[in-house]
């Protein structure tokens, strides 16, 4: 049977073609064709297209609707079949996607899950790791001091803070002098936004908080969702951060940097801690912090501010066991000596008196006879009043955050 339909045909053809079947219908279709009712259209309307409509509207008026016509045409009854077949696979396409997103999510959650098995283990094999070089390191202390003639009848000296009620001391000091462990997390909150963008992956990275004491940080991290651990000489400060669920070594600071192995963390962060170290171990913090993070880690080291001047003259020396304050150029002289790159200064902790340029400068007459009495004359100066209040009410801590380079320049 020949196509109704095709590039060579033009509209033209197709009323002369359809006209002619209307007219002289094929062997089975006569009787059919010849019964129904021929419509009753005056003159039919001329131009393109215009006679084919008028037959079928002419039809529908009749009382036949056009799809019976249509379906008579070769061609189009495939293609009506085909789309009554559409319609009844579509549930079961829908239903397959359906699938596919469940086993999707599914699949998502499997690795999910086998990451964080992965990343479990690997913190635990560390660990492990770890308490082997601490015993390893214990036992060729205890070796060499027996090896040495000098101390052969002595046992090794104590460390400096091995008093317990002294640890205890310090640790009641903490809880009345620094604040509370929810007002602490709370002020922690600032350095999160550096975190996300050092780990953009919680699962990919752990967070090494040297100094953790209480383990106000270590748990805030860990409500978001981080990979952590601490370090803490201080076995009252450890005790009370291991009765929250956290992981906590309990040694010093350096000697876990210096058993640490390398380009193992994304971050390292140390709050109240440098303050408390002499030159020579606070270079030696930002050395081995380096080595121990990985390119691109990130580097936190909080302190007080001593460009307010209540604190460096008074509050900072509230703590006995502080050196000294470290005023933040130098802190960021050091950390790019020693290589970091991307160093800031991010002040914060402002008294709440603190405000910016006084909003009512003086409460003269205005009424001046240009002669200066010398009493207050510089109360309605703004720059005065900033620089004043800037100077008592500023930031009362700063941090140091910087970044390991992704790659060593000297390669």
């Amino acid at each position: 049977m020949p196509k109704l339909f095709s590039d060579t045909h033009h509209i033209h053809t197709l009323r002369q073609r359809l006209h002619h079947r209307l007219q002289n219908p094929m062997d089975g279709e006569a009787a059919q064709a010849q019964s129904l009712p021929q419509p009753t259209a005056s003159t039919p309307p001329q131009g393109r297209g215009a006679w084919i409509r008028h037959r079928l509207e002419a039809w529908r008026r009749e009382g036949y609707h056009p799809r019976w016509l249509l379906l008579r045409i070769p061609g189009l009854r495939s293609l009506y079949t085909l789309q009554r077949g559409l319609r009844r696979l579509r549930p079961l396409l829908l239903e397959m996607r359906h699938t596919q997103v469940l086993q999707g999510e599914a699949l998502q959650r499997l690795e999910q899950q086998r990451r964080q098995e992965r990343m479990a283990h690997q913190q635990q094999a560390e660990r492990q790791r770890l308490e082997l070089a601490f015993l390893q390191h214990e036992l060729a202390q205890w070796r060499q001091a027996a090896a040495s003639p000098a101390h052969a009848a002595d046992p090794p000296a104590p460390a400096e803070q091995a008093d317990p009620q002294l640890q205890s001391w310090y640790l009641d000091f903490e809880q009345h002098h620094r604040g509370q462990a929810a007002e602490i997390r709370e002020r922690q909150r600032a350095y999160l936004p550096y975190v996300h963008r050092a780990i953009p992956d919680a699962l990919d990275g752990t967070v090494v908080d040297l100094g953790c004491g209480r383990g106000e940080w270590l748990q805030l991290l860990r409500e978001e969702g981080f990979q952590t651990l601490g370090v803490d000489s201080n076995p009252a400060m450890a005790q009370v951060a291991r009765e929250q669920g956290l992981t906590v070594h309990e040694t010093d600071l350096l000697t876990y940097l210096d058993l640490a192995g390398e380009e193992g963390a994304a971050v390292v962060s140390a709050f109240h801690v440098v303050e408390h170290l002499p030159l020579e171990a606070l270079m030696r913090l930002l050395r081995q912090s380096f080595r121990a993070l990985r390119p691109g880690g990130l580097i936190i080291l909080e302190t007080p501010n001593p460009e307010n001047l209540q604190v460096g003259a008074y509050s900072f020396w509230m703590d006995p066991t502080h050196c000294k304050p470290l005023p933040p150029p130098l802190l960021l002289h050091m950390a790019g000596y020693v290589g970091f790159v991307d160093l800031h200064i991010h002040r914060l902790n402002p008294w709440p008196q603190h405000q910016p340029a006084s909003q009512g400068n003086g409460q003269g007459d205005g009424q001046g006879d240009g002669q200066g009495d010398g009493q207050g004359d510089g109360q309605g100066d703004p720059d005065t009043v900033e620089q004043l209040h800037h100077l008592i009410y500023g930031a009362q801590d700063y941090a140091l955050i910087a970044r390991k380079p992704l790659r060593d320049p000297d390669a």
